[in-house]
């Protein structure tokens, strides 16, 4: 078997097979960018970490677009103590006008509660912003809070969009010294359409508790 490439996929002879799967060991983030350190990058369907495809990476969307992103950090999740504390920080900015969504809870069952402590080590973690509706290898609780931020976003009329830009921001807490340090940021352009507030919706509601 050879080095598995996805969390959904894995080569045997060759041949490209599905599999469930994140990356929760060193040696699956042995391929990871080091160009990318510190960055957040965005496409339209899953990035496979260390095979990442330039072709398929973007940071301009419409709200019909599934939206998935990787950060990518410079040190591990342990020695940036992400673990500890964390945020995730989603500004909208339209005509200078802005708002942030801060999410600081999704990874807590995660990490925390993840029994491969190796995941410590890993230098990089998935944020489905958007993600296809029938994706279930998904962090949740995170797609539960990005889709309510996309749902309650203005749009115009039908068929004419809003343009939003989108700055994503991932961030870690020394709680001892009441210190963030930033870990990998990234940006993104949204043309929401209000034809499409019914997917964030449905998006937002089935990814909630329960």
């Amino acid at each position: 078997m050879q080095h598995i490439l996805a969390r959904r996929s894995f080569l045997i002879g060759g041949a490209l097979l599905s599999r469930l799967w994140r990356p929760a060991s060193a040696a699956a983030q042995s391929d990871v960018p080091q160009r990318y350190a510190g960055k957040i990058l965005f496409s339209g369907e899953p990035i496979i970490i260390g095979s990442e495809n330039p072709a398929t990476l973007r940071t301009r969307f419409s709200s019909k677009d599934n939206i998935y992103a990787v950060a990518y950090f410079a040190k591990s999740i342990r020695e940036l103590g992400i673990d500890q504390s964390y945020a995730v920080l989603i500004k909208k900015t339209y005509k200078n006008r802005t708002s942030t969504l801060q999410d600081n809870w999704s990874f807590e069952g995660n990490l925390r509660g993840n029994n491969n402590a190796e995941i410590l080590e890993n230098r990089t973690f998935y944020l489905d912003i958007s993600p296809d509706p029938a994706d279930k290898q998904i962090f949740r609780r995170f797609v539960n809070a990005s889709t309510y931020l996309l749902w309650t976003l203005g749009s115009g009329e039908k068929g004419k969009p809003i343009t939003y830009t989108m700055d994503v921001t991932f961030v870690s807490f020394d709680v001892a010294t009441s210190t963030r340090t930033i870990c990998a940021t990234g940006s993104f352009t949204l043309d929401r359409y209000s034809q499409d507030s019914k997917r964030y919706l449905k998006l937002y509601e089935s990814n909630g508790p329960g």
